[in-house]
């Protein structure tokens, strides 16, 4: 972020765009993978948030260490309950508050942006996703699971064609290899 934060700053703004994240996407659970590459998303949407946590290429695509601290260091906002992440009662009694405090204009955006994210996610399986993600931002440097992905690209690519997330034209970048 700008070097005028201090670290209790930032963590702050990371925490609050967590929460507002999930309260507006139903503070409904989902799984670590799919935490870390809908908030990736998230903040790729918001350009003023995407230098906030850092993402780097990892096992599973992109990964934020800040992010997976934040939820851990505040068991009282965010669960981890049989592999979901979610938010607690208070957490979504924080996200609602944090979210009151922006602006509307913002606050209009963040919501849009957040539902479409969310739902997005929500109609992949974490391999689909994780592929849509290597082929549109790249990510696959470390990753355990991108050169299985790549072999069978024709068949993730006509899912997610057959699911509207991709246009012809990207299945056709797929196909070729295009990364």
């Amino acid at each position: 972020m700008t070097p005028s934060l201090t670290f209790e700053q930032e963590e702050r703004l990371q925490k609050e765009l967590i929460a507002m994240h999930l309260f507006i996407s139903g503070g409904l659970g989902r799984s670590k993978i799919k935490f870390q590459k809908e908030l990736f998303l998230f903040t790729q949407s918001l350009p003023k948030t995407g230098p906030l946590f850092d993402f780097v290429p990892y096992k599973f695509g992109p990964y934020s260490e800040r992010a997976a601290a934040i939820l851990e260091n505040n068991p009282d906002i965010f669960s981890y309950i049989k592999s979901n992440i979610r938010l607690t009662s208070q957490g979504k009694e924080y996200g609602k508050e944090t979210l009151s405090n922006v602006n509307e204009v913002e606050r209009e955006q963040m919501i849009r942006t957040s539902k479409i994210i969310h739902s997005i996610c929500n109609s992949l399986t974490d391999e689909e996703l994780m592929f849509l993600i290597y082929f549109t931002y790249g990510y696959e440097e470390n990753s355990d699971v991108f050169e299985g992905m790549y072999q069978k690209r024709e068949e993730i690519a006509e899912k997610l064609l057959s699911k509207n997330v991709i246009t012809h034209q990207k299945y056709n970048e797929i196909i070729r290899g295009i990364v």
